[in-house]
């Protein structure tokens, strides 16, 4: 049996890290094709519930299927816990953490109290609906659940090593509330990412469930290594019709995709920041087109990459002396060998409206 097994939660095939003890888990698996990794359709499982539970369908098969281990953990495909070095971490290291913890969670983050943090993106009355399943199944949680709805800190990502039985008894709460609220929701009126209402409202109940048990939390850094898979998949997508000059299939196909998944737009999604870029992409062609500009974007390149580095340098300009940026000497000389079309000088105005009063600020 192995001391500690950390499982990836993955939907998409990733290049795994090269540590000991780190294993991949498809999750979904039985709605999707098999990418080849240890899975969560066999035995007992709600594999096909992956459009509701995200990585906890991943969860709910090691709760009930794998006992080869005495700690275990979960990371994701792109999230994983780190060192002070920035590394991500090693066995020994959460070993050593669990000699004088029972959980290692996630680093809480300064937010305003939850209850309004998560109204502004979910719907409230799915947080109140769990409130109402913990009262019912365990009222000796209500206080920890108050207390966590009200709490200006939080961690999030569904992340977390402990023990084998704490983790096995943690799952065993966790789904049996889950069991009872999913009588008193209505989620088909949600798009796919709102749709992954469970895994959004597990996000904190690590704190609630350890505050009544009496069990010690250390808090570890996680760091994003890579972009979301499918903020990676709206990019190749746009940038073969760009390529093609197919602009309008562009836009509507950005549109819709958008539309289903919102969190492609996330900061931690989009860790090069390029989503807004894209918007400007499509937006300049399109007026440049109907304006019959005799200048355009295409002059610069089709290829996504290059617009992105032509437009990154020509905002360094364009904020240079508005706020503490200043532009490099390549960055002026990219910009320099090429005219800018009206179009672009409005859809740049727009784009950094918001930036430069949040930055100057």
């Amino acid at each position: 049996m192995a001391k500690t097994e950390i499982f990836i939660m993955t939907h998409k095939k990733f290049d795994p890290p090269k540590i000991e003890g780190y294993v991949p888990l498809q999750v979904g698996r039985a709605l999707n094709d098999d990418l080849g990794y240890m899975d969560d359709a066999s035995g007992e499982n709600i594999s096909d519930l992956n459009p509701y539970y995200g990585e906890l369908t991943g969860l709910f098969w090691l709760w009930q299927n794998y006992h080869d281990c005495e700690n275990i953990g979960i990371c994701h495909y792109r999230r994983y816990f780190t060192n002070k070095e920035k590394r991500i971490m090693t066995i020994a290291e959460y070993e050593s953490l669990l000699r004088d913890n029972d959980i290692i969670s996630s680093f809480a983050v300064n937010e305003e109290p939850y209850r309004e943090s998560y109204a502004k993106v979910h719907n409230i009355k799915d947080l109140m609906a769990m409130r109402d399943s913990v009262a019912k199944l365990y009222p000796e949680d209500v206080q920890a659940f108050d207390d966590m709805l009200d709490a200006k800190r939080i961690s999030f990502g569904n992340l977390f090593v402990t023990k084998k039985e704490i983790f096995d008894a943690y799952c065993e709460w966790l789904f049996t509330i889950f069991t009872d609220m999913g009588d008193h929701i209505d989620l088909s009126g949600y798009d796919a990412y709102h749709k992954r209402l469970f895994g959004f409202l597990s996000e904190t109940m690590i704190p609630v469930f350890a505050q009544t048990r009496g069990l010690k939390v250390a808090e570890c850094k996680v760091s994003i290594v890579a972009e979301k898979a499918e903020t990676v998949e709206l990019k190749k997508a746009v940038s073969v019709l760009v390529k093609e000059r197919r602009i309008k299939e562009a836009a509507d196909m950005y549109v819709a995709f958008v539309k289903l998944r919102p969190d492609v737009l996330l900061e931690h999604s989009d860790l090069k920041h390029e989503i807004p870029l894209i918007e400007v992409i499509i937006s300049t062609l399109m007026d440049e087109n109907k304006a019959s500009s005799p200048v355009s974007l295409y002059d610069v390149s089709d290829d996504m990459d290059e617009l992105f580095r032509f437009l990154k340098a020509y905002n360094s300009i364009l904020l240079e002396g508005k706020c503490d940026i200043k532009a490099a000497e390549s960055e002026k000389e990219l910009v320099s060998r090429y005219t800018v079309s009206e179009q672009l000088k409005r859809n740049m105005d727009i784009y950094n409206e918001e930036y430069v009063r949040a930055y100057v600020r």
